[in-house]
């Protein structure tokens, strides 16, 4: 018999100390700080690939993490634990009432799990009531994502840790004029249907796929590296003011740009993030998406929706979405998908059937550094009187809830449904777009004047990426109207790239107008309208969209601007998110200030949304540039005496989920 080994992901390694570290100092030796590990076991190794916290020992409590969180061909190997004691033999013997005092439906369900104990990570086995100690972890460094025949051969070369990964989803409709206990028989009517394989068909890319076939068989040879995303990233000898000869035909193109500048400042272009690793083609693009279609009882079929036949509107819909992991290369990914969509069915049933929910949805995410996808279960009621403030408090109770489970932060958003991952066969947006714009300008009239040291501190950037939405771009063509929708997206964009987000999600103008009516700003006329939107309007769609809360300053009128000076260079210190304005007729998003304390001169970094030129003409940048469309101006030049306007600016430091 081969001797057993655990490995624990590098990641896990480093960060589980630091949250003992963290934590541990107020935990108590009666309650110490305790949680699940998350893996698999794979022949005779254990693989430690995350932790969560649980935040009760109720099985309702463990059930979210088994029937919900963790994605199928992962599970619950083990705990981790402050627990302290004097020696080995005291723990050993402590240990098995504890775990049965604090874990037991844990213990009902595996009764062989490993335990992490203290920052050091002392490793021990319980298995059939007695306390096994074990040899030191072994560290993994990586995990193998396999989409292609060209990872599946390096795969089978290297050995490492690797996994298939698969999606399906269903949607089903529950009639609600029924009693609960016909609902929970309705569900068990498709259970039975679940378990029964001839029931159940797959397609992959249009082609059906049986169960017994060896899903290596349907990889391609290899994927397409388009990320979700793609934009214009003009070479490092633009940003230093080289325009390969375009400046003697051109005029206003900067001998020395403000990237330029900042790199000789500071030593780097510090007001952007910008780094290769983010654009990398991630996870999302390798997983497996299959159609399932169920061979249902009195049901329509549609794609990979089955519904029951019910002509009255009382209808609770469950759109059920099911991530599986498989290390094996046959057909255990199906079963694993099926069991997937099975578990959020009985939690439904469990748990969530009421008369009252209008619909329970299923939404998959994987942040940015994150090692693995995890599921999170939304339910919205179907009452009218409950105002959208009272539901949007709801979810953020339940947001809180899996925050705190996956110790991420509650002053940052992660789990939005817009933060969802978003499958090769669903929505997948294309953006060509330019990158970091205002990189590429020159650097203000005020700091050419002074040339000295202390010149770099009167600016206050934008910090971070985000991406430069116009006119006429997307093939959609919303000149004369669409400009503050335009400057919502480059807000967007930002606020996207803050959060680490895996793929950009940005808003269509179709795609904001019904945000607006869902948050009972506007009628539903107003969908596919060509009516404006401003500075208000960007903040609802700001937090709905990405949980991002917005301040909206109000300036009575464009000679006043210059007296906010110092109020905008401080949101830019402390947010470093971009400003959109609103005022009269036009909109504008401010990228940065320059206000010189000493003499009271201000000028604004501005990006104009009202340019309508192709990213496929050779001279896009160029055109930018030397037209003033991302420049500094003047107070006069933007802001005009007797007009109001009002600033939306995003709040990226507020406390939100």
């Amino acid at each position: 018999m081969s001797e057993e080994q655990v490995f624990i992901h590098t990641v896990i390694k480093n960060r589980l100390p630091q949250l003992f570290k963290h934590l541990g100092t107020n935990a108590s030796p009666t309650s110490p700080l305790v949680g699940y590990l998350i893996g698999n076991k794979i022949n005779h190794k254990y693989y430690i690939l995350n932790f969560m916290k649980y935040l009760s020992k109720d099985e309702s409590e463990f059930d979210i993490f088994t029937k919900v969180m963790i994605p199928k061909g992962l599970e619950i190997i083990g705990i981790y634990t402050t627990l302290n004691s004097t020696s080995n033999e005291n723990i050993k013997e402590e240990l098995p009432t504890f775990l049965s005092n604090n874990f037991p439906h844990l213990l009902s369900f595996n009764n062989d799990i490993i335990i992490l104990i203290g920052n050091d990570l002392q490793l021990l086995k319980y298995k059939n009531k007695q306390i096994i100690e074990m040899n030191n972890i072994k560290e993994l460094n990586d995990i193998k994502i396999i989409g292609d025949l060209t990872d599946l051969n390096k795969q089978q070369k290297d050995e490492d840790l690797s996994f298939l990964i698969g999606r399906t989803n269903l949607t089903i409709k529950l009639s609600t004029n029924n009693n609960l206990n016909n609902m929970k028989e309705e569900i068990d009517l498709w259970l039975n249907q679940l378990n029964n394989n001839s029931s159940i068909l797959f397609k992959y890319q249009n082609k059906i796929v049986n169960f017994d076939e060896n899903l290596t068989e349907i990889l391609p040879k290899q994927l397409n590296n388009e990320n979700d995303y793609s934009f214009l990233q003009p070479s490092a000898s633009t940003v230093g003011g080289d325009w390969n000869g375009k400046a003697k035909k051109k005029k206003n193109l900067p001998k020395q740009t403000l990237g330029e500048f900042l790199k000789q400042q500071q030593g780097s272009m510090s007001s952007t993030s910008s780094n290769n690793n983010s654009l990398k083609m991630n996870d999302a693009n390798k997983i497996l998406t299959f159609e399932m279609f169920v061979q249902s009882f009195n049901s329509n079929q549609n794609g990979s929706t089955i519904t029951i036949n019910n002509e009255n509107h009382n209808q609770l819909v469950l759109y059920l979405d099911s991530i599986a992991y498989s290390s094996n290369k046959n057909n255990e990914l199906l079963k694993l998908l099926i069991n997937g969509i099975k578990d959020q069915l009985e939690y439904i049933k469990k748990y969530l059937l009421t008369t009252t929910n209008k619909e329970i949805r299923f939404y998959s995410f994987l942040p940015k550094d994150y090692l693995h996808i995890f599921t999170c279960c939304y339910p919205f009621h179907n009452n009218e009187n409950i105002l959208l403030e009272q539901t949007e408090n709801y979810l953020i109770k339940i947001r809180e809830e899996y925050h705190k489970r996956l110790y991420f932060s509650l002053k940052q958003s992660f789990i939005r449904i817009n933060q969802s991952l978003v499958f090769n066969n669903n929505l997948n947006k294309k953006y060509k777009k330019l990158l970091n714009v205002h990189l590429y300008v020159g650097y203000p009239t005020t700091i050419k004047r002074n040339n000295n040291d202390n010149s770099i501190k009167s600016l206050h950037l934008i910090k971070g990426d985000y991406l430069y939405s116009h006119y006429c771009q997307d093939k959609f063509d919303d000149s004369g109207w669409g400009c503050a929708y335009r400057s919502l997206q480059t807000l967007i964009s930002h606020a996207q790239f803050y959060f680490n987000l895996n793929h950009l999600n940005l808003p269509t103008h179709e795609e904001i107008q019904k945000c607006l009516v869902e948050c009972g700003d506007k009628k539903k006329s107003f969908i596919n309208s060509t009516q404006w939107i401003g500075a208000f309007e960007n903040s609802l769609v700001m937090e709905k969209w990405c949980g991002v809360q917005c301040k909206v300053l109000y300036v009575n009128s464009g000679e006043e601007m210059n007296s906010y000076a110092r109020q905008i260079a401080n949101h830019f210190d402390t947010n470093g998110s971009p400003i959109m304005i609103g005022g009269g007729v036009l909109a504008y998003t401010m990228l940065g200030i320059d206000f010189d304390e000493m003499t009271g001169e201000v000028s604004y970094l501005i990006l104009d949304p009202h340019f309508t030129g192709s990213i496929n003409s050779d001279d896009y940048l160029e055109d930018i540039i030397s037209g003033g469309w991302c420049s500094w101006k003047t107070r006069e030049q933007v802001f005009k005496n007797g007009v109001f306007y009002n600033l939306c600016m995003p709040q990226l430091t507020l406390n939100s989920v």
